[in-house]
């Protein structure tokens, strides 16, 4: 789907965003790379094939014999480097949750940054009619004798302000456009979208304490931090059973 569509939603920008956004695909590769972990830790060991050759003294025929054996200590840390690696994955996969929620917190926030900034310029161009308008009647009234030069002159001075803001927040208006193309992976496509300001306002509900507990519990970063800690518990559980190796 492209972007270079008349209008563009806040919906519409989000998907896009995640879907060419590298960061949230370098965290999602991270994730499907300790997923193929987790499932190589789940297999047996290769067996050992075992040869003996016995000479029988004197001469004759040598005796062989093949057996096949497991690596028993890789059975016994078998359980713990599953768990290993499945912490290891959670952890990816909170990571990878943390990309994906920043970005569309990012993305909304640039959206409504851009609405903010069209709006405004909205408001200027009505002020500019008026303006306008103001500095026609003061000019005919200063022909017909009624007005003074003042009331002309003031007013030519507010519409030269106005210009100067207007044009200050038009070159606002184009580096919000931009910011949000690059954002939504258009960086080099047309940025004259209409944007749709009907569902950019939303009220918070809840008190700040409220959201600070909530976010304590469930933002998906401390989430991957607990589960390194988890990984890493494991680890150092598998570390004693370095004695025996070798």
């Amino acid at each position: 789907e492209g972007a270079d569509e008349a209008s563009l939603s806040m919906a519409r920008a989000t998907v896009l965003a995640v879907r060419n956004s590298p960061e949230l695909a370098a965290a999602l590769w991270k994730v499907r790379l300790a997923q193929a972990d987790a499932q190589q830790e789940r297999l047996l060991p290769n067996p050992i094939l075992t040869l003996t050759m016995r000479f029988v003294e004197g001469g004759g025929k040598p005796a062989i014999e093949a057996s096949i054996a497991e690596d028993f200590l890789a059975l016994l840390r078998r359980g713990r480097k599953i768990s290993a690696a499945d912490d290891t994955l959670r952890a990816a996969s909170a990571v990878a949750l943390k990309e994906a929620i920043d970005l569309v917190e990012q993305v909304q926030e640039q959206y409504l940054g851009t609405a903010i900034v069209d709006d405004e310029m909205e408001i200027l161009d009505q002020r500019r009619k008026l303006l306008e308008r103001s500095l026609e009647i003061a000019r005919v009234r200063l022909k017909a004798g009624e007005g003074t030069r003042l009331d002309t002159t003031t007013l030519e001075a507010q519409l030269i302000e106005l210009e100067a803001d207007r044009a200050d927040r038009d070159a606002e208006r184009t580096q919000q456009r931009l910011a949000l193309a690059r954002l939504i992976g258009r960086p080099g496509g047309g940025i004259d979208w209409k944007l749709d300001r009907a569902n950019t306002t939303a009220a918070a509900i809840g008190s700040e304490r409220q959201w600070i507990a909530t976010a304590l519990v469930s933002r998906p970063e401390l989430e991957a931090k607990r589960w390194e800690l988890a990984a890493l518990g494991e680890e150092a559980a598998l570390a004693n059973w370095g004695l025996f190796e070798g």
